[in-house]
């Protein structure tokens, strides 16, 4: 779901996400940049405010269920999940 009124409204956004995932974890960047993390190795980010959201593959990670996402900054994250912890460094 999202908010552009101070959470007066809502509406709601595909994420891709697999069917019964739980987003467990989200982490704003700026007002347009945002990262989500979740159940199944789940993990997606918009750059345009929620209008669109890109999911991201994190290789041998697939069935770990993530519990929060952080940045260090814009091009380096974390996600934590039941079974490790894992970084990822943007390059685009």
């Amino acid at each position: 779901m999202h908010s552009s009124d101070g959470g007066v409204t809502w509406t709601t956004q595909d994420l891709g996400a697999p069917p019964l995932t739980a987003i467990t974890g989200v982490t704003a960047v700026s007002a347009t940049t945002a990262w989500i993390a979740g159940w199944d190795g789940f993990v997606s980010g918009t750059k345009d405010g929620g209008q669109t959201w890109r999911k991201e593959t994190i290789v041998g990670a697939e069935q770990v269920d993530f519990e929060d996402v952080l940045f260090v900054d814009a091009q380096q994250w974390w996600v934590g999940g039941n079974i490790g912890i894992w970084k990822r460094s943007r390059t685009r």
